[in-house]
């Protein structure tokens, strides 16, 4: 959640324009602020194969996004849902042994992962 968090706040207004995020409720706040579109887990609820973990996947799969950023550590349930997106492009950042939940690794080389999507996207 803190990484999630600091990219959040580095990221430009402009990228959450097309953006559906998938975040733990407690960035509600952070997100809100953002004027982003946004779908919400808690801890309790979203475990792989209970409704909200389903509701979570369709909405997703819905939203199609063409890229899908993972930010958090290694957890199948979510990595699951970065594959079921349908993204071609699934980004995380020194991901190389998660692959195929995602399918690009960038390495920070000395910036932020918010400073990379932003150099990626050319935000």
């Amino acid at each position: 959640m803190e990484s999630a968090s600091v990219f959040l706040r580095a990221m430009p207004q402009a990228w959450f324009k097309d953006v559906l995020i998938c975040a733990h409720e407690s960035l509600h706040a952070l997100i809100s602020a953002k004027r982003a579109h946004a779908i919400y887990f808690s801890d309790l609820e979203c475990r792989f194969g209970e409704v909200v973990f389903n509701e979570l996947e369709q909405k997703i799969q819905e939203f199609a996004p063409t890229v899908c950023i993972y930010l958090g550590e290694p957890f199948l349930p979510r990595l699951y849902l970065a594959k079921k997106s349908g993204a071609a492009c699934r980004i995380g950042i020194n991901t190389e042994n998660i692959y195929p939940f995602l399918n690009l690794s960038l390495s920070p080389d000395g910036s932020s992962p918010a400073a990379l999507i932003s150099k990626y996207y050319g935000f």
